[in-house]
């Protein structure tokens, strides 16, 4: 079995929230199912290590508040955990409500977020708005699917396409779908059954929408029970 976790007693967390995330990550099902196959790196120094392997990587020291690394058989899945203040991490703040606040973003904060992805990374935002009543359920459920989803590859961004995206999300011509999270254009997320039948635009593309109505079996975990199997363990 491998032995890959990260010695966290002497680990180094800059804030009480950071070390809240930090015991909810450990308690999740997710964490104590795969342990041993999981390594925990708070305060990341991501922006350091892609420049020892990227010699053109020009962009800004990125600290990431946690690095979770998945070693599985044929796959190793990393994934950026950051916790975003309110203060410090959206805009227009007297606007943002728990069904838009993916909307207020800092452009900022997106750019850097895809510059990351675009080395590979998987990226796990979390805030006030995202973590439901039982976190650490929330959390589980959510790493579970980022692990899962590594096998439905999809093209790395290039710089340019970043950057349309974040101009996009800036102007309001483009927005994150809360389930694939995906930037498309709003057009994309008009629902003509919202609002009574008379159409709004909801926080789901219609892609997705139209795809969970096909499947026979929901695809996410919303209980504390397993709706499938994933490496021969519940969730």
């Amino acid at each position: 079995m491998l032995t890959r976790r990260a010695d966290l007693k002497d680990a180094v967390v800059e804030s009480p929230m950071e070390a809240k995330v930090l015991d909810w990550v450990q308690k999740t099902a997710f964490y104590q199912s795969n342990v041993d196959q999981l390594e925990l790196v708070p305060q990341f120094p991501v922006g350091d290590y892609l420049k020892q392997l990227d010699p053109n990587y020009h962009h800004p020291a990125f600290r990431a508040d946690f690095l979770l690394t998945y070693y599985g058989e044929d796959e190793q899945v990393r994934v950026i955990i950051e916790y975003d203040g309110f203060a410090e991490h959206f805009v227009n703040r007297d606007r943002v409500t728990s069904a838009n606040y993916d909307q207020f973003y800092k452009a900022s904060d997106i750019e850097r977020q895809f510059i990351i992805e675009s080395y590979g990374y998987k990226f796990l935002r979390l805030n006030r708005f995202n973590l439901g009543d039982d976190p650490i359920m929330t959390l589980s459920a959510r790493l579970y699917q980022l692990v899962e989803d590594v096998s439905i590859r999809k093209p790395l961004k290039s710089l340019d396409q970043i950057m349309a995206h974040t101009e996009g999300l800036a102007n309001g011509d483009s927005k994150v779908c809360s389930r694939c999270e995906d930037i498309l254009p709003v057009a994309e997320f008009f629902d003509p059954e919202l609002a009574k039948g008379a159409g709004a635009y909801g926080r789901v593309c219609m892609s997705c929408k139209n795809e969970s109505k096909t499947q026979t079996r929901p695809r996410s975990v919303s209980t504390g029970r397993a709706r499938k199997r994933y490496w021969g363990r519940r969730y």
